[in-house]
């Protein structure tokens, strides 16, 4: 496999091409990264004006997804009108359930990341499921810390020398200054708290004994993403926001079966919250 920088440019070259073909401001480079969790794909209208969208399957060394709920293609524009921050979403994921890698599943955000010239600040979203029996659904969560469940590292010693390889401290991987931010806000239409988001592998949902054992553990909510994403932040010293919809009760906690379905359409419902939290940390 190439090393990770060498994909990294290739795939920069190839979308740099495409978007200043079709935006005369591109020199005015996107500011903030934002990722879209299972549902919230309708994030990106906040975006307008957008001045450039690729799919994932059209810019070398990214896999398109294959889950329901992930559009998987990188969206550019200003979040909030012409006036707002420019932002490069990321609008979708990869998955390690799908068969991938942990570089592979953050190589989007790399990608991103470069054509941002660095951003300042990474916001990662996600549907997740409840382990705190006071969450709802519907509710948000900041989470200020994260348990990696997935069974892998994403910075493995024997990963290309460009990135990886070396011990990294992540006491500070969720940015204290912008968590105090959105916990200073009153929101009347829903719930915002301040949890652990526990990160596994998936697909399958957990069991009740798992979720017991979470919830001993500190784990607040449970999901299938974002603890690589943030230590590939974390690895590039970018401030990094993460918010978590709670889209179920998890496992054992109510009486019926989970599905995917259920979470796409509560994150659907939960979007526009969840836009208004995003809007305070532009």
């Amino acid at each position: 496999m190439l090393p990770v920088q060498q994909r990294i440019n290739e795939a920069v070259e190839v979308v740099r091409a495409a978007w200043q073909a079709v935006d005369s401001q591109a020199d005015r480079l996107p500011e903030i990264i934002l990722t879209t969790g299972s549902g919230l794909g309708i994030l990106v209208e906040s975006v307008f004006p957008r001045v450039f969208e690729m799919s994932y399957g059209d810019i070398p060394h990214l896999r398109a997804s294959r889950v329901v709920g992930h559009a998987g293609r990188l969206v550019i524009g200003h979040y909030g009108g012409a006036d707002g921050p420019k932002v490069a979403v990321l609008d979708g994921r990869i998955h390690g359930y799908e068969g991938h890698d942990p570089l592979t599943q953050v190589l989007p955000f790399l990608i991103a990341n470069e054509l941002c010239g660095g951003a300042r600040l990474a916001i990662f979203t996600n549907a997740a499921g409840a382990i705190n029996e006071s969450y709802a659904t519907g509710d948000l969560m900041i989470i200020k810390d994260h348990l990696n469940f997935t069974g892998e590292s994403l910075l493995t010693f024997n990963e290309a020398a460009d990135f990886g390889g070396s011990n990294l401290d992540m006491t500070f991987a969720y940015t204290a200054r912008y968590r105090e931010m959105l916990k200073k806000k009153s929101y009347e239409s829903f719930r915002v708290h301040e949890g652990v988001y526990l990160g596994v592998k998936g697909a399958m949902f957990e069991t009740p004994a798992e979720i017991r054992a979470f919830r001993h553990w500190g784990a607040d909510a449970v999901g299938m993403s974002t603890v690589h994403e943030v230590t590939a932040a974390s690895r590039l010293d970018i401030d990094v926001v993460g918010i978590s919809v709670i889209t179920n009760m998890a496992a054992g906690i109510g009486a019926h079966k989970l599905t995917h379905q259920e979470v796409l359409e509560n994150t659907i419902h939960a979007a526009g919250e969840l836009a208004l939290l995003i809007a305070d940390l532009m």
